[in-house]
Parts: structure tokens; C-alpha cells; sequence
């Protein structure tokens, strides 16, 4: 058809290239449905057999190709259900070590936060004992220095007294 639309003149060139373009599309149209129609009716006779929907399942209907199709598909078929609830389960598993694991974080975190605040306390209470340690330094200097003064006031009265003794005893 395009062979014989291009030996035309140019009018009837434009005219008959429109149609031919508007065949062609549905010529690949009509192509496309006969391609699903055939995929869709190998997958059901895969599925149901060569005999329809009815047959389906009822072992004597099928030819012996169809029946190792069902075969290998019912086969398949459990191994997909069994592996799916192997994840399904696996899911479920993580949801709980998920739930955990969040548990565990908080736990963690009131555990951190408690530390905090005993590392705080214990600052403060480094800063006391220091003021303390400060504080009975002060006071054995005071007292050593207190001890010093007893000791010597002790022995200006032992020479006051010795001085009055003597004078009193020896110098009449």
C-alpha cells in the first residue's frame, strides 16, 4: 500500500498517507489484541486445562503434558505459601526484636540520664569535700597554733611563778 501511495501525486499522496497511517495503527492495534488473546489463552489452558475452566482440577480431562504443568505448578504453588510464611514469620520476629530494641534504648537512655545526674551530684559533693579538707586545715593550723600559745603562755607563768618564788624565798 505505502509503495502505491508514493507513485501518487502529491494531493492524493497527503490524502491516502493519512488513511494508510490510520491502517497502519490499526493493523498494530489488531496485532496487540491477537498477542493478548494468545497469551491469555495459553495461561488458562495452563491453569484449567485444555477443556475449559470446568476440567480444571479433574485429573482424567487432562492430558498427561497438562497434569506435569499442574503438577509442577501446584508444587511451586506450595513452596511460594511455605517461603511467604517463612518471611511472614520473619516479619513478625523483627517486629518484636524492633519492639525490643526500642525497650532497650529507653531503658538506656533513663540509665544515661541517671548517671548524668549522679555524675553532677558527685561533683558537687568533690566541691564539698574540698571546702571540708580546706576547712580542717584551717582549723588543725588554729589549733597547733592555739597548742603553741597554751605552751608558751604556760611557761611565762612557770617563770612568772619561779620569778615570785625567788623573790620571795631568796631576796630578803
Amino acid at each position: 500500500m505505502e509503495v502505491e501511495v508514493r507513485g501518487m501525486s502529491a494531493a492524493t499522496r497527503r490524502q491516502l498517507g493519512a488513511k494508510v497511517k490510520d491502517y497502519r495503527k490499526l493493523l498494530d492495534g489488531i496485532k496487540a489484541d491477537f498477542r493478548r488473546a494468545k497469551d491469555k489463552t495459553a495461561r488458562d489452558s495452563l491453569l484449567r486445562g485444555s477443556k475449559g475452566a470446568a476440567t480444571y482440577g479433574s485429573g482424567a480431562d487432562l492430558s498427561d503434558e497438562s497434569r506435569g504443568y499442574h503438577a509442577s505448578m501446584e508444587a511451586s504453588t506450595a513452596k511460594a505459601s511455605s517461603g511467604t510464611a517463612m518471611l511472614e514469620g520473619a516479619v513478625a520476629r523483627l517486629g518484636e526484636v524492633d519492639a525490643a530494641a526500642d525497650g532497650t534504648i529507653d531503658e538506656l537512655s533513663r540509665q544515661g540520664d541517671t548517671l548524668r545526674r549522679t555524675r553532677g551530684r558527685l561533683d558537687e559533693v568533690n566541691g564539698s569535700v574540698g571546702l571540708a579538707q580546706s576547712i580542717l586545715r584551717s582549723m588543725q593550723g588554729r589549733e597547733t597554733r592555739f597548742k603553741i600559745c597554751i605552751i608558751l603562755f604556760a611557761l611565762v607563768v612557770l617563770v612568772l611563778i619561779g620569778v615570785v618564788v625567788w623573790l620571795t624565798f631568796f631576796n630578803k
